[in-house]
């Protein structure tokens, strides 16, 4: 098997990552899907996974914030926290600067939804959402409406956003 780093690249167009080369061992014939690809070769678990080296949530946040950007934490369900230790990890976050919560994501279903609208009004976090859209990459899942149009991000949050970036 032959696949370089270009090849993902060219599919990339400005970020590459682990999609980018399952679409090209899809075209190369290597495997039949994307799920294929993750489960044989791209995945945590597979054999030729290459863990990549991460700053800590701190570092980000303050390299974000140096930069004159809102530090997010985006599609917060993904933590797969229970409600207490999730609290306490986004006040921890809060105390290093992370200022917004992804309130409307294609994976939050309305309860979530209403959960995260909660606990950003409890922690003073901005509100925010996306529908998650990587074009056909995540099938399904249109660019601005999420899944079946269950992301509608109210325009107040883009209001919020600028005063923050304005004045924050």
């Amino acid at each position: 098997m032959h696949v370089t780093v270009e090849e993902a690249e060219a599919r990339g167009r400005v970020l590459t990552g682990r999609p980018h080369f399952a679409r090209v061992l899809i075209e190369k014939g290597y495997v039949a899907s994307f799920e294929d690809a993750f489960r044989r070769f791209l995945g945590e678990d597979a054999p030729t996974y290459v863990q990549r080296k991460s700053k800590t949530t701190d570092e980000v946040i303050a390299i974000v914030r140096h930069a004159g950007g809102i530090p997010v934490i985006a599609h917060p369900v993904r933590l797969g926290l229970q409600r207490d230790a999730e609290r306490d990890l986004l006040l921890r976050f809060k105390q290093a600067g992370l200022v917004g919560l992804e309130i409307y994501h294609s994976e939050h279903t309305p309860e979530l939804q209403a959960h995260y609208r909660q606990l950003a009004a409890e922690l003073d976090l901005l509100p925010t959402g996306g529908s998650d859209f990587h074009g056909n990459i995540k099938p399904g899942v249109r660019l601005g409406t999420g899944a079946d149009g269950n992301v509608r991000v109210p325009a107040s949050f883009l209001d919020r956003m600028w005063a923050f970036t304005n004045h924050g």
